[in-house]
């Protein structure tokens, strides 16, 4: 059902992303990811799903980008408003998502505590969608953390990734904001 839900969409994004595919809920086409992807080594990401100039494009960086940017969100905003405008110029008719990070677990946070910065981070997302450096882009946020925090059951064992039962509640949250 998500599969035609989210058809002429795409979703690009880190190995959180890649459960899209890896549980089938997304097909191949649909989903851009690699396990370790970030805004700072992505670009390739953005460009090849640009080529195929979806309806709907979501992105789902940020986890890795916070350890990358030691936990400091200027430049990591900086480099995603850049790829943001290049995604746009190849398919300028896209809607783009961007969403937030999940929050990680508890016990992760204290284990890793880098990770802490993802409020900062989501902050400084959501403050880059709404910003006039990308007037024209328009990218709508799509607040996430909320998922996890509700659903602490559906944590993977590292505290990061999630279980196949996470999915429908993030597709849901998706389509719903963009009217899929």
């Amino acid at each position: 059902q998500y599969m035609k839900r989210f058809n002429g969409s795409v979703v690009v994004g880190d190995s959180l992303t890649e459960g899209l595919t890896a549980y089938g809920y997304l097909s191949d086409d649909q989903v851009f990811c690699k396990i370790g992807a970030s805004v700072m080594h992505g670009r390739d990401l953005f460009m090849s799903s640009a080529k195929t100039y979806p309806t709907h494009a979501f992105f789902a960086f940020g986890m890795n980008d916070i350890g990358n940017y030691n936990g400091k969100p200027e430049a990591f905003i900086r480099q995603y408003t850049a790829l943001l405008k290049e995604f746009h110029k190849i398919s300028p008719q896209t809607k783009i998502y961007v969403c937030s990070i999940s929050k990680p677990s508890s016990k992760t946070l204290k284990k890793r505590k880098v990770l802490r910065n993802y409020t900062k981070f989501n902050a400084a997302i959501a403050k880059m969608c709404a910003s006039s450096s990308l007037k024209g882009v328009n990218p709508v946020f799509i607040d996430i953390t909320g998922i996890l925090e509700e659903h602490s059951d559906l944590y993977a064992g590292d505290g990061i990734h999630a279980q196949p039962a996470y999915y429908p509640y993030w597709l849901d949250e998706m389509a719903e904001k963009a009217g899929l």
